[in-house]
């Protein structure tokens, strides 16, 4: 049969060789670390950085930044 409703040619798939059965092993494992480690870094760093924000210390040297930036921006003779 030729045409469209032809049906499928059988085809035999490859066998897979150790080598590339390995590597693929050995791939997914690294995914799955590296995906763990980022879990595990958000999980870590996101108390801490909002421990940080609140931080009155921390709050207090931005503002002190944050003046000091000010007083550099303002004009020294204000026209009038």
């Amino acid at each position: 049969m030729i045409g469209r409703n032809a049906p499928p040619k059988l085809v035999r798939k490859p066998k897979k060789k150790m080598r590339d059965v390995t590597n693929e092993r050995i791939f997914k494992e690294e995914q799955k670390e590296a995906l763990t480690f980022h879990k595990l870094k958000h999980e870590l760093l996101g108390p801490l950085f909002i421990r940080l924000l609140f931080n009155d210390e921390f709050i207090q040297v931005f503002r002190e930044q944050d003046n000091d930036t000010d007083l550099e921006n303002k004009d020294p003779n204000p026209r009038k």
